[in-house]
């Protein structure tokens, strides 16, 4: 039986996706934004000692390299095949490449850590998503598609009134939520849209607003045995110091969430500037006596999107919970950022281990799981 001899670690830097942006002509502020996303690469190194340490006790050599670094990680792949597993660190398709090194290692018969290749492309788009949850029966907030000002989809799946919510489509990390992304008109709303065409040259998601405040879903294949690992599902709270006072978080606000350490990670340190204007806190909804009807609904909604993109070992979901207590989807996450707060303190508060820890279980899990080509 072949064992796991490598874990082979991939990353995309923020430094090294604002040189690609700039190389296209990208600069700016738009370029440091839409580059934010991968600010979890900017923290691994201070993992890398703790990681390399738990996996060396099973006999596990971990190298870490940048996604350009092909020419060093390549012959480690094809040396090795069998006994390597890829991780690679973010996602994306467009803006960001880390899910091309998923495809890239299907072709060469190495297994992977986390979900295959095709949900890895498509979790990022959010209205595709949106539009596969509601097939499923997964309620949504009536959404819209526009780019640069005009429509994609129909206009009457919004209420011809109220509240609208406007948003990048395929940009993560509240890239591109600003203070006024909540508007009350159609007119404003495809302003929005030739904002963020022209800023991001990304289409915009147009939803109606819903009043109430946002959970987040995280899953590691964590626990001790097979078959312990259960989902986090927090309310972020404390976030009413937020530039919006708490109604909804922008993209100044994700970089306090960013920010923020858990106890056992205070040297975790950003060469960005992004000081954390306010210190959010994790609220678990299974403990919160209030808000636990909301929990059942929220896994099953999980269960049957995770089913139909079958993701596989750590993913993350965002959802809203209305004021008369309805469950929207929002999106979900195949690469979540498990190096901040709130991955952190869902380790922390259900498996009570440190990131080494989790990856360390998981990663054997994920390697033990047979080579699936109709799900590479």
């Amino acid at each position: 039986m072949t064992i796991l001899r490598r874990l082979l670690v991939l990353y995309e830097s923020e430094t090294a996706c604002l040189s690609r942006l700039a190389a296209r002509g990208l600069t700016g502020e738009p370029a440091r934004e839409i580059a934010c996303y991968l600010a979890q690469a900017t923290d691994l190194p201070a993992f890398y000692a703790r990681i390399r340490s738990g996996f060396a006790a099973d006999g596990v050599a971990v190298d870490f390299y940048e996604l350009g670094e092909a020419a060093a990680y390549l012959p480690r792949l094809l040396d090795d095949p069998e006994g390597t597993i890829l991780w690679n660190l973010t996602d994306g398709f467009r803006y960001y490449r880390g899910s091309y090194a998923t495809s890239a290692a299907a072709l060469l018969g190495v297994k992977r850590f986390g979900s295959p290749p095709q949900a890895q492309h498509l979790a990022q788009d959010k209205f595709k998503c949106s539009v596969l949850a509601q097939s499923l029966g997964v309620t949504t907030p009536e959404t819209a598609l526009a780019r640069n000002g005009e429509l994609l989809s129909p206009a009457f799946v919004l209420p011809p009134s109220g509240a609208l919510f406007v948003k990048p489509n395929t940009l993560g990390a509240k890239v591109g939520i600003f203070a006024d992304s909540r508007c009350n008109s159609w007119e404003a709303a495809l302003a929005l849209s030739r904002r963020i065409f022209q800023r991001y040259g990304d289409d915009a998601v147009v939803q109606r607003y819903i009043p109430g405040f946002d959970v987040r879903v995280s899953f590691m294949d964590a626990g001790v045995a097979a078959g312990d690992a259960r989902l986090g599902i927090f309310r972020l709270a404390g976030v009413e110091a937020g530039e919006m006072g708490g109604a909804f978080m922008t993209m100044q606000d994700n970089w306090t969430l960013s920010a923020s350490r858990s106890d056992n990670e205070r040297e975790v340190a950003s060469p960005f500037d992004r000081p954390a204007t306010f210190r959010p806190r994790m609220e678990d909804l299974r403990t919160a006596g209030a808000t636990t009807g909301h929990v059942a609904a929220i896994e099953s909604a999980v269960r049957r999107v995770q089913r139909l993109l079958d993701l596989q070992d750590y993913f993350s979901f965002d959802f809203r919970v209305g004021e008369d207590g309805t469950i929207y989807f929002l999106e979900c996450e195949v690469c979540p950022a498990v190096t901040i707060y709130d991955f952190q303190a869902y380790l922390e508060s259900n498996y009570a281990v440190d990131l080494p820890t989790a990856l360390r279980r998981s990663v054997q899990r994920a390697y033990a799981r047979p080579l699936d080509y109709a799900s590479l």
